[in-house]
């Protein structure tokens, strides 16, 4: 964010620590405020500036929703188990418009809409005898997730285990 420094001195946004094909994913606490702007920033507000300062595809997401969001999801029912099968929780947010509102899951992702604009997600990853994640048998990572609900909606979406976004929350609160 070296770029956009001196439009956002003591700006509220917390990066999403992960690499991400998609976009770049930010958390903005409401109001956002610029200490050189009188206005406060709405979350498409501060997406809109950061993608114009750099020509990357920027989002930004309120605290407040991405916290109703992450324990909407840790309140539901996990995918059937299955043998050498973890299902691990996540979201995926839409990065444009959502031009088709309607998502099926898939053999590799369990989909299920909690808004127009964000989708719970579990992504299935095989794992070893031992329980622990099987590298040689990986099934794709959160932008396969991304790109399965990309395909439904005919839109840009990213998408970031629950452990990350609870971890950007965690640091919100830190900042």
């Amino acid at each position: 964010m070296r770029r956009c420094d001196s439009s956002f001195d003591h700006a509220r946004l917390v990066p999403d620590p992960t690499p991400m094909h998609s976009c770049s994913c930010w958390n903005a606490k409401r109001p956002l405020r610029s200490e050189r702007a009188t206005s406060s920033l709405q979350p498409e507000q501060a997406a809109m500036i950061l993608s114009e300062a750099d020509g990357a595809t920027w989002m930004a997401v309120a605290q407040e929703m991405l916290r109703t969001a992450v324990e909407n999801v840790r309140t539901l029912p996990l995918p059937d188990p299955e043998d050498g099968v973890r299902w691990t929780p996540g979201l995926a947010l839409a990065v444009t418009e959502v031009k088709l509102g309607y998502v099926v899951s898939t053999e590799k992702v369990r989909l299920r809409s909690l808004s127009e604009s964000i989708v719970a997600a579990w992504k299935r990853d095989r794992t070893t005898k031992q329980g622990r994640l099987d590298r040689n048998r990986r099934e794709g990572g959160w932008g396969s997730v991304s790109a399965a609900v990309a395909t439904q909606t005919n839109s840009q979406w990213t998408a970031r285990s629950l452990t990350s976004l609870e971890g950007v929350l965690q640091r919100a609160n830190e900042v």
